[in-house]
């Protein structure tokens, strides 16, 4: 096995790739011809800076990550998972994210409605708990009223506009 370590490491120069793709190229050896696929992010020439001509390996992950990046970036603005939360709950999370995310893209392709994510998100809620109220519980105080839509003025965030001190 050969770390890399720098200017230290013996690196097999290979010509048209460069220092780093003789870098690459040389970590890589062991693993070449067995089937194995390797995905990079970028292949710049350090020299000038600018792009050299990508190999296959990045084009086809820049191709097949777009999705992948453009899924964390949606659901990343909403993100509820906390530090002390346990393992099984930030995977509950994160499937309940992932079920809201798909039911967003089917609603898109079969509406004619455009509306963005968070409000998509905000409606789901709402007709959730009209569609699924709490259960009536004696608890001895004042009797429940029977709405569940009682909770939006407080509980669901709204625009609050800026004052003249913010502005």
């Amino acid at each position: 096995m050969v770390i890399y370590t720098g200017a230290t490491t013996a690196i097999e120069s290979i010509e048209g790739v460069g220092v780093s793709g003789s870098v690459v190229m040389t970590l890589l050896a062991p693993h070449l011809g067995k089937g194995h696929i390797l995905y990079v992010d970028n292949w710049l020439d350090h020299f000038t800076g600018e792009p050299k001509v990508k190999p296959a390996c990045v084009l086809d992950y820049n191709k097949k990550m777009g999705a992948v990046d453009r899924v964390n970036m949606i659901t990343s603005f909403v993100d509820c998972a906390r530090k002390s939360t346990k393992w099984y709950k930030k995977l509950f999370f994160h499937l309940l994210k992932t079920a809201v995310l798909n039911a967003y893209t089917v609603h898109r392709k079969l509406s004619e409605e455009c509306m963005p994510y968070k409000d998509f998100r905000l409606r789901l809620v709402k007709e959730l708990i009209q569609e699924h109220p709490l259960p009536q519980r004696s608890t001895g105080g004042q009797p429940c009223v029977n709405t569940p839509l009682r909770l939006i003025g407080r509980h669901f965030p709204s625009f609050v506009p800026p004052t003249d001190a913010q502005e």
